[in-house]
């Protein structure tokens, strides 16, 4: 018995680690866009599926989830923004209006109770047209750090 959840074990930690080492991709949008991302699952039918979002520097959030073909958005993201839906093997997250605090790493996740798998993921880059007209239009400083001109 210890052999066989030894094994089951092993099998899962491989399973998990396999998928950690899917690249992210990078999704570039200016704020008040609408972006689609896309999951990719295989034609089997899963138990559950997870959109998740890892802002930087922050804990996971669980942006929606689909237990048995029924789909709920999660309270903080319940602002109508955000829908889930899914067409043949793919799951897709729109988000709508986006704004600089919908910055982040969004991926999925789904499986079984027992084999659970990460699927790939997007980097949601928000370019920040405010911040960066103020920093183009900043003077330009020739001296060197901890000079002061009197």
């Amino acid at each position: 018995f210890v052999i066989l959840l030894t094994v089951i074990f092993l099998s899962l930690v491989l399973i998990l680690a396999a998928d950690l080492r899917q690249p992210i991709s990078l999704t570039a949008v200016e704020p008040g866009d609408n972006v689609t991302l896309v999951c990719n699952v295989s034609g089997m039918e899963f138990k559950f599926f997870y959109w998740h979002k890892q802002p930087l520097g922050h804990m996971v959030q669980n942006v929606a989830k689909v237990i048995c073909g029924q789909s709920t958005i999660s309270e903080e993201f319940k602002d109508s923004r955000f829908t889930v839906i899914k067409r043949a093997s793919q799951y897709f997250l729109t988000i709508r209006n986006v704004s600089k605090e919908d910055e982040a790493t969004y991926f999925c996740h789904t499986g079984t109770d027992y084999a659970p798998k990460f699927s790939g993921g997007t980097f949601l880059a928000v370019n920040d047209l405010f911040n960066k007209c103020k920093q183009s239009s900043a003077p330009e400083s020739s001296q060197e750090p901890g000079q002061m001109t009197i």
